[in-house]
């Protein structure tokens, strides 16, 4: 026995939608009677139509019950809801009164009817008794036995509801003495046809529940539906054999039994369809059952086995059932903790009943689904720091039937988290003092600094590359922040840049001198890269550079003139070795420079002048200058008479060798 929840839900919209028609015909009936006749016979097909209190209770009821089943309630319309329900109880017991007394009420009959033919006497007890049975059903619209199985309303209703068929199938078969037998006065269709549409939807407010629920059920509904069935079928007989003893020939008598027939006849074939579509999802979901037991038996090994604790509480927050991680983690077995208060074994020592209810709260708010860190106790009263997650269990009726709980102890994990803060926090004096250093270092040198991210912003630069970039590009603020393209666009697509860009790709150090010529500065800069920028040393060498621009100018005249010169010159070092030969030497000579270069200075001379070259070499290396004439073997098998000036040579002031030059005074001998 299942519930069949689309067809609850069906019934539930029906409702509604039969009391909205209620309330639109009535409004329309109202207005037809203050208004409009021609629109109030219009709306009576012809026939009787509807007295004013009639119209006028059936409005009221339709709000009252439009107002007991709305899901936005307030005080208003509590209050209001409950002075309909008792006018309408008030409203036919007067009028039952008054029938019973025989007391006439003029400003009642007045508004029932403008004429003086109910004045006299109002006689419509039934129908007025059904006004008192509506304002009690939908007063205790929720009103539920001790066991819960019973709704009162559903019970209220059944007097209208029979009477509501019995005149409209009386109005039907025109059956007057029928009608006479429940009124004294002419009878709207509407009237019958109200008084079954009303215990209708009144009776499926709660389809889930009650007579209702025993009916909407797939299997116990549908039987009960098939019990009903011969009764559906026989009434309009014995109405019709009634109907013919008075009436004997009638086209509606063969109407109103056909369709209580094809009535009868819909619901079987609707109650078989549904009993035929249950079996078959029974039958598949017993198919598919055996496919997932396995997969159950999976999950259950898995729930045992895992390390966290995986238990379930009732609505009521008593545990019925327990893992094997939550003994491990507790210390309790499942038997010490079954029945048990969730929040009294676990929760109390560290929470208060208001916050654990609160966290229940802020559980629903969240489609009960919830994580949340907590403190809680294990068996032997040591404390442990839980992170548990909650998931709301719900019955087909999507109220609260439980929770399911997933708890990961993690106490050593917020130890070492701890721990770790704490280190960390170590490590960030450490740094900032470090930082602190660093910097006063960078402040202190004397090149400027300057450090970019990857987006090539500045994110640091010292006071001295704030006074170079002050002194050069005339700019009086800070840089941290700006883009280094945006405000020196004129090194853009320059070798510079090219080297930020290889120094940041290939994470490589790149040294390298730079030539401002916006500024005419020489700098030497020393890229230093890092994953997040690149650290730039800058050093204005623009002096240097400017000297050794004219030393190199100074060597070049000098070379000029020495290669320029008619005498041979020739420098040897420390040891002996030629280090320089001038192109004159070299033609008088008759050798190359390659040659001469690196040739120890003695072994130009022959043999007889060996100790004579040692000694004036020792003479240079003591710091004194000669001039002598000798006589040099060439290659060639010729000799030449040289005369020669002799000098030591210094660098920075150090004795590096000597500077001797060489004249041919071969044609002055002879």
């Amino acid at each position: 026995m299942t519930p069949n929840i689309l067809l609850q839900k069906q019934l539930k919209k029906l409702g509604k939608i039969l009391i909205y028609i209620v309330l639109t015909i009535s409004l329309l009936i109202l207005i037809g009677h203050l208004f409009s006749p021609v629109l109030l016979k219009l709306i009576s097909f012809g026939g009787n139509p509807m007295v004013s209190v009639a119209t006028i209770a059936y409005i009221v009821t339709s709000s009252a019950f439009l107002l007991a089943v709305s899901e936005n309630k307030n005080q208003f319309t509590s209050i209001l809801l409950k002075v309909f329900c008792f006018g309408l109880i008030l409203l036919g017991g007067i009028i039952v009164l008054s029938i019973f007394t025989e007391v006439t009420i003029p400003f009642l009959t007045a508004i029932i009817n403008k004429n003086s033919i109910l004045v006299q006497k109002l006689k419509i007890p039934p129908v007025a008794t059904c006004f008192t049975f509506y304002g009690l059903a939908i007063l205790n619209l929720n009103y539920e036995t001790k066991n819960k199985k019973k709704y009162l309303s559903q019970y209220l209703i059944i007097p209208p509801l029979l009477l509501g068929v019995y005149l409209f199938l009386a109005y039907l078969y025109s059956s007057s003495i029928l009608i006479k037998g429940a009124v004294d006065i002419p009878l709207s269709i509407y009237s019958s046809f109200f008084n079954i549409i009303i215990p209708i939807a009144i009776f499926f407010v709660h389809p889930e529940k009650g007579l209702a629920g025993e009916i909407t059920k797939t299997k116990t509904g549908s039987n009960t539906l098939l019990n009903l069935l011969p009764g559906i079928i026989l009434l309009p007989i014995l109405m019709g054999i009634v109907h013919l003893n008075y009436f004997p020939t009638s086209l509606g008598l063969a109407v109103i039994i056909l369709i209580f027939i094809v009535f009868g006849v819909s619901v079987l074939y609707y109650n078989l369809r549904i009993i035929n579509k249950d079996l078959q999802e029974r039958l598949l979901v017993q198919s598919e059952l055996k496919v997932s037991l396995k997969d159950v038996s999976y999950l259950t090994e898995l729930i045992e086995r895992t390390t966290d604790a995986i238990f379930v509480v009732d609505k009521e927050y008593c545990i019925i059932k327990w893992n094997k991680g939550a003994e491990n983690i507790y210390g309790y077995t499942r038997e010490e903790v079954t029945g048990k208060n969730k929040y009294e074994l676990l929760d109390a020592p560290y929470m208060s009943w208001e916050e654990f209810m609160e966290g229940v709260q802020i559980l629903h708010k969240q489609n009960g689904e919830r994580t949340s860190k907590r403190y809680q106790q294990t068996k032997s009263g040591k404390r442990i720091s839980i992170l548990q997650s909650t998931v709301t269990l719900k019955d087909e009726y999507s109220n609260v039937d439980g929770y399911i709980i997933v708890a990961k102890d993690v106490t050593q994990l917020e130890e070492k988290e701890d721990k770790l803060a704490l280190l960390n926090n170590e490590l960030n004096k450490l740094v900032n003092a470090k930082t602190i250093e660093l910097n006063s270092v960078y402040e202190r040198i004397s090149d400027a600094v300057i450090v970019l991210d990857k987006n090539w912003r500045y994110t640091y630069h010292n006071n001295m590359a704030y006074l170079v970039t002050k002194e050069t590009a005339r700019i009086d603020k800070s840089l941290v922040g700006k883009n280094i393209w945006e405000e020196f666009p004129f090194i853009v697509n320059t070798s510079l840049s090219a080297a930020y860009h290889k120094a940041l790709e290939e994470q490589t150090t790149i040294r390298l001198e730079y030539y401002y010529k916006e500024f005419d500065m020489w700098t030497e800069q020393t890229i230093y890269p890092t994953p997040e920028g690149i650290s730039v040393f800058l050093r204005d060498i623009t002096e240097q550079k400017l000297a050794e621009i004219k030393q190199k100018d100074a060597e070049e005249k000098y070379r000029t003139i020495v290669e320029s010169s008619q005498e041979g010159i020739i420098i040897r070092d420390t040891n002996g070795i030629i280090t320089f030969v001038n192109d004159y030497l070299t033609k008088m000579l008759k050798e190359s420079r390659e040659y001469l270069i690196g040739l120890p200075l003695i072994n130009l001379f022959s043999d007889e002048n060996f100790r004579i070259m040692k000694n004036n070499m020792e003479r240079r290396n003591q710091g004194f200058s000669d001039t002598y004439d000798l006589t040099l073997p060439l290659r060639d098998g010729s000799f030449i008479t040289v005369y020669i000036k002799s000098t030591p040579y210094h660098e920075k002031g150090v004795f590096a060798g000597s500077l001797s030059t060489v004249t041919d005074i071969t044609d002055n001998k002879k």
